[in-house]
């Protein structure tokens, strides 16, 4: 397998060959003495560039474990839970507004890693998540209705054309995401 393009090391090996590719084309300008080259190591550098940012565009981590999901929110400790994202606190409790919906659609695309507490301050627990899925509209109108829980055991990295080797994962654990909409009874006076 070569998941090792995957790794920032591959990424730059990958631009190098490529600006050494366009290099040789273009340097046997110099020998043809036509436009041809030129243009050929135009295309190629285009091309390159294209595949390479796709990859880039596309890389995602996916879980590879297999424990049972748990659900952690809507549980019967009725706990609050809340998740730690990019400096900003998103709560079960209240409606996602926009700076939570732009925070929750960063990790969730970006694949990053993030900390979701179950509890409040006198009685809490935290691990490191990474969001495996959301499903329901990411809407002002909506509010986090489930959140299911498992732990992480392995995962690979993977691109649109290159799948990495599975792995010991470097977080706790996976979450999906359950929305709906607002509890708020009072919407019906204004037709929501």
């Amino acid at each position: 397998m070569i998941s090792w393009l995957i790794t920032p090391f591959g990424l730059l090996l990958s631009i190098l060959t490529l600006a050494l590719i366009c290099a040789r084309v273009h340097g046997l300008r110099n020998k043809y003495d036509n436009g041809a080259p030129f243009l050929a190591s135009i295309v190629i550098a285009v091309c390159g560039l294209l595949v390479i940012m796709h990859n880039i565009i596309t890389y995602q981590i996916v879980s590879d474990s297999t424990e049972p999901w748990h659900q952690i929110y809507g549980n019967e400790l009725n706990a609050p839970v809340s998740l730690d994202v990019h400096g900003s606190t998103v709560n079960t409790s209240n409606t996602l507004t926009d700076n939570n919906i732009r925070n929750l659609h960063e990790i969730y695309f970006g694949d990053d890693i993030t900390t979701i507490t179950i509890g409040d301050s006198n009685n809490s627990s935290s691990r490191k998540i990474h969001i495996s899925e959301i499903e329901g509209d990411l809407t002002t109108s909506s509010v986090i209705t489930k959140i299911e829980y498992r732990k992480a055991t392995t995962m690979h990295k993977r691109t649109a054309w290159i799948s990495g080797e599975s792995q010991p994962s470097d977080y706790q654990g996976d979450i999906r995401i359950t929305l709906g909409k607002s509890n708020n009874k009072t919407d019906y006076l204004f037709g929501d």
